[in-house]
């Protein structure tokens, strides 16, 4: 029976050509449109959500109130030595330097051979204790406790020494070619992180007097709470704190928020961000626009499949006449919809697939086909849902709207003979 009624859908598109092309590429447009918006909005609600605790993890934000009021990224290095003893709700806290990666770079020597490193930044060793990198080789606990160590994500480490071992390696960092000591490999950082390094050193032999300021904003704190602990309560008490342990009355003009690093990415409008930022409000545009195209397809490819069905009010007559029932009229008219949808569904995957690459660049996101599986977007979207309805509203249409199911035309049967024969 299945077979009857695939066959018997495969005649009816191929002898509507026409018909069957608009219809499909129509919808295919359309889901094509909503499948990469999806991924896009999807990549951008993913940021720094893949670290371990990150639901816990915040950056600690320093507000200063001049005129006007000054909201930075940063906060001053001798905040994060002391969060630990005046917050209870604080587990453990870190530095992160990022004025190294300012200037245009820095120079890296490699035996004869010299690179130009814009992302270089400094950490101190319980940085890694916050966040969980994916370590490739070396030790998180030990990798930047010593002076002059740095440590290398993967595809730097095989710029430098290609597949040789890195670990153990001399790196001369900046014109007096000081040597550091490769102690570590992490892979890669994704491109949904608001951190960005290629060569991160240790801070453990910065100068006491750095460490201790309290007027450099070149700084970025990270600190990991306790469960149930509300990033709000501690801005609230930034002032006792600033007061305590800054100077007394500091906090009339010196605070700081804690920032949940799941929301920098979307929600800071903070000055000194490590990468530019994106923007809640265009990925609610976007997700809008991604509905409304989708609409305007599924709305479409109802309404020439309700236009087509009026057309085929004979061949439902004589269906009904030669013993066909009302279920399998709608099984058809169903089964033509689906292997319409599924033709489209298939082409708007090959649209997407031809346009990722494209449409990756154009948006400057890292959107790949690996993305594109990972992400699951097609189950987690509306999508699907989407499609199903779009699958069953032809039928639902012709069910209820034209009427051409129950066998009526104008308020007759068409297997009726005429009025006065």
């Amino acid at each position: 029976m299945l077979h009857s009624y695939l066959a018997i859908a495969v005649r009816q598109l191929l002898a509507q050509k026409l018909y069957a092309a608009i219809n499909v590429v129509g919808l295919a447009l359309g889901l094509a449109c909503a499948l990469l918006i999806a991924l896009f909005v999807r990549h951008e609600l993913s940021y720094d959500r893949h670290y371990r605790n990150s639901d816990r993890i915040v950056r600690i934000s320093e507000d200063i109130a001049v005129h006007p009021p000054l909201h930075v990224a940063g906060s001053s290095p001798a905040i994060a030595p002391l969060l630990e003893d005046f917050f209870p709700q604080i587990e453990h806290a870190a530095r992160l330097m990022g004025c190294l990666q300012m200037g245009g770079g820095m120079l890296v020597t490699v035996g004869e051979r010299r690179f130009v490193e814009p992302r270089v930044m400094g950490a101190e060793n319980g940085f890694f204790e916050i966040f969980e990198l994916d370590w490739l080789r070396g030790d998180p606990r030990t990798a930047l406790a010593s002076p002059n160590t740095v440590v290398l994500t993967d595809s730097t480490a095989r710029k430098y020494f290609g597949d040789a071992d890195a670990l153990g390696k001399i790196v001369e960092l900046m014109e007096t070619r000081i040597p550091h000591e490769v102690t570590g490999v992490v892979a890669d950082l994704p491109d949904n992180t608001h951190l960005r390094f290629d060569l991160l050193l240790s801070l453990s032999g910065a100068p006491a007097e750095t460490l201790a300021s309290w007027g450099s904003n070149c700084f970025h704190t990270y600190a990991r709470l306790a469960e149930g602990a509300r990033p709000a309560d501690i801005g609230h008490r930034s002032g006792e704190f600033f007061n305590q342990r800054f100077m007394d009355g500091s906090a009339r003009i010196r605070g700081f928020t804690a920032v949940p690093i799941r929301d920098i990415h979307l929600r800071s409008t903070r000055e000194g961000e490590i990468k530019v930022p994106g923007s809640i409000a265009n990925v609610y545009a976007l997700a809008t626009v991604a509905a409304f195209v989708l609409s305007i397809a599924c709305i479409n490819f109802v309404n020439l499949a309700t236009a087509r069905a009026r057309l085929r009010a004979k061949e439902v007559g004589l269906r009904k006449s030669f013993g066909g029932t009302r279920a399998q009229l709608t099984r058809q008219f169903v089964g033509e919809a689906l292997l319409l949808a599924t033709f489209a569904f298939g082409l708007a995957l090959v649209i997407v697939v031809a346009a990722l690459a494209p449409f990756a660049t154009f948006v400057e996101r890292d959107i790949g086909l690996r993305t594109f599986v990972e992400t699951g977007v097609l189950m987690d979207s509306h999508v699907s849902r989407d499609l199903i309805l779009t699958i069953f509203l032809p039928g639902s249409a012709l069910h209820d709207g034209a009427g051409i199911i129950r066998g009526r035309r104008r308020g007759r049967r068409l297997h009726d003979p005429p009025a006065g024969r």
